[in-house]
């Protein structure tokens, strides 16, 4: 192999290394992320036979076990499959994403929409096409990691 001394030492396994740190001792003591949802239903869940609702979903319009959006999910992987296998960026927008932005703009009385997938990347997006000229009115919890500075 190679002669370097990084080489030569043996180190702990991992999951050894992380068990004896007392931190993640503490993490698995009490163990709060990754709980295993038994069954959902919207915001009620099922965990370790336990029926609690779920705080902390993005599910708050109830949408998730509604007939016309299950029977519109259907279709949708009928005709698109169950991923389009990348992002809009690497691989192209498809003719579903078109469509939802021209609907929400109409819907909305505006010039254009863009979806994204998460809160943050709206966020990004919203920076991304200012220009300096424009405005940008934004709360002080605005879910983006950089400062707007000239």
């Amino acid at each position: 192999m190679f002669n370097l001394p990084i080489f030569k030492s043996k180190s702990k396994p991992i999951s050894e290394r992380c068990k004896s740190d007392p931190v993640t001792k503490l993490r698995l003591k009490y163990s709060p992320y990754y709980q295993v949802v038994d069954q959902a239903d919207g915001t009620d869940v099922v965990i370790n036979g336990r029926k609690m609702v779920l705080m902390s979903t993005n599910e708050y319009l109830g949408l998730s076990r509604h007939p016309r959006v299950i029977a519109a999910a259907k279709r949708a992987l009928d005709q698109w499959g169950t991923s389009p296998c990348g992002s809009r960026l690497a691989n192209g927008s498809r003719a579903y994403h078109i469509e939802l932005e021209e609907a929400l703009a109409q819907f909305l009385g505006c010039e254009a929409c863009h979806v994204t997938v998460a809160g943050y990347l709206a966020c990004v997006a919203a920076v991304s096409f200012a220009q300096r000229e424009d405005a940008l009115v934004v709360d002080k919890n605005i879910n983006v990691p950089m400062r707007l500075t000239e």
